[in-house]
């Protein structure tokens, strides 16, 4: 993972159609030095290969290629809302996949019909193909940050500290954006990217 500093994204790949989603990025850019913004709140950005991922508590709250923007439709997945069942095994129950349910002591009986988990998905689907449709970040961005924090709020009511861990390393890479000794910052932590440049006992 590759961090780019604000405004060095017009020399990538990524922005030779002359940056067709560069407002999405100067807004999330400019959530960082607006004081105005609480720390939890602000956007962070990433470059990971040719593509733009755009992070907010934790999750990634937008990703850009060149060609499209897209939202994670999984964020939409709330277990409380479909009977405590964890997204992955509805994701099973979907394909009919049931040595990977008996492998988590689901019986066939104990399983939803195959149509019923397909639904849940085609609605997940619909809910972020209407978020997409948006094309002004503010809106945009206000309306994907009240999923998120749902999404957010749900790991944390649940959590064993796996997702405080990731707001944590959120905070770390937004406050290390202030840093100007280097225009790259590249950092690599269990799969989940975060920045941290220079001597990190100043971080």
């Amino acid at each position: 993972m590759a961090y780019i500093k604000r405004g060095e994204f017009k020399d990538y790949r990524i922005w030779k159609d002359k940056g067709r989603w560069a407002g999405f990025i100067a807004y999330a850019n400019a959530t960082v030095n607006n004081p105005e913004v609480p720390i939890d709140e602000k956007l962070d950005v990433h470059l990971r290969g040719n593509e733009v991922h755009v992070y907010y508590k934790g999750g990634r709250i937008l990703k850009i290629t060149s060609r499209t923007k897209n939202f994670d439709s999984n964020y939409f997945y709330l277990k409380k809302e479909h009977q405590n069942i964890p997204r992955t095994w509805m994701e099973f129950m979907a394909n009919d996949e049931q040595a990977e349910l008996r492998k988590r002591k689901i019986e066939k009986e104990q399983c939803l019909s195959v149509a019923e988990p397909k639904k849940v998905f085609a609605d997940l689907k619909a809910k972020s193909d209407g978020l997409m449709k948006i094309e002004t970040p503010e809106v945009y961005f206000k309306e994907a940050g009240k999923v998120m924090d749902k999404w957010n709020q749900e790991l944390l009511e649940e959590s064993n500290g796996s997702h405080e861990e990731r707001l944590l390393q959120q905070k770390i890479s937004v406050c290390n954006r202030k840093r100007e000794e280097t225009d790259f910052i590249v950092a690599y932590s269990g799969g989940y990217p975060f920045s941290i440049s220079g001597d990190i006992r100043s971080v």
